[in-house]
């Protein structure tokens, strides 16, 4: 699973299987849609922020020392679960509808402003409720690899390549972006990676002919200033996996569960 730091939670496209209509909807009304769904995930970063530091530690000695851990830390432990993940499109669209309801008060629009106004309050204590998933040594997602061209073998290929950082218990981040690149005839990709952040261990190099067919290309994790050259065809292996799983649960009246 992804960070809640790594970027959107929803994607414009995500936010169709919640409602079809929302991006015919946007371009009809005007409405932007990335900013809502911008709008949305600082909302609710300020609220889980909040919940976090009203349900921390009461410890007399140390809990205003943890208090400021958490303040430092803001939420970029917080893992994104299936029930943030609904909570964020529902207030995503919840904004999209207020906007083109507002728009010239457009009463056509005004029930489904409500409904998905409902659904991110039942959506939100539903997450509460489960609790927020918190990373131990929360690992963020790759920056977008850095591909050059060396003199190699193989013939001229259209490639894709993306990477994912590992923290010290080997724990894989979200993967990067995708990049593309061209390799010509005689020539081979070199990939690096830069700008890790400290806790990285090491990273992993996914390549594919398509945005969609990625696949793992290195045997043991990288180092951190290691680069990977390909050898002139792709290598079977894993898909990217999906980020970080919590490693423990934040719950209500400060009870912390593992997960």
């Amino acid at each position: 699973m992804a960070l809640f730091n790594d970027g959107p939670i929803n994607r414009t496209d995500e936010l169709l299987a919640f409602d079809s209509s929302v991006l015919d909807t946007a371009a009809l009304e005007g409405v932007d849609t990335a900013a809502q769904i911008a709008n949305a995930q600082e909302t609710i970063g300020t609220e889980i922020l909040a919940f976090l530091l009203d349900n921390g530690p009461t410890d007399p000695v140390f809990g205003a020392t943890l208090h400021n851990r958490r303040r430092k830390l803001g939420t970029s432990d917080v893992v994104v679960t299936p029930e943030l993940k609904r909570w964020h499109a529902f207030q995503a669209l919840h904004g999209v509808y207020r906007d083109a309801y507002g728009h010239e008060s457009n009463d056509r629009y005004e029930w489904k402003y409500q409904e998905f106004g409902t659904l991110a309050k039942a959506a939100k204590t539903k997450y509460l409720t489960v609790g927020i998933g918190l990373a131990a040594d929360p690992i963020a997602r790759a920056p977008v690899p850095q591909v050059t061209t060396i003199a190699g073998v193989g013939g001229p290929m259209n490639l894709y390549f993306a990477a994912s950082l590992v923290n010290g218990a080997g724990q894989e981040g979200a993967a990067s972006d995708v990049v593309e690149a061209s390799v010509a005839a005689g020539m081979q990709a070199a990939v690096s990676l830069g700008g890790l952040p400290r806790n990285a261990r090491g990273w992993n190099v996914y390549a594919g002919s398509g945005p969609a067919l990625l696949m793992r290309q290195n045997g043991a994790v990288l180092e951190n200033s290691a680069s990977w050259t390909q050898p002139g065809f792709i290598v079977a292996g894993d898909a990217p996996g999906g980020g970080q799983r919590p490693s423990f649960y934040a719950v209500q009246n400060r009870i912390i569960r593992r997960g």
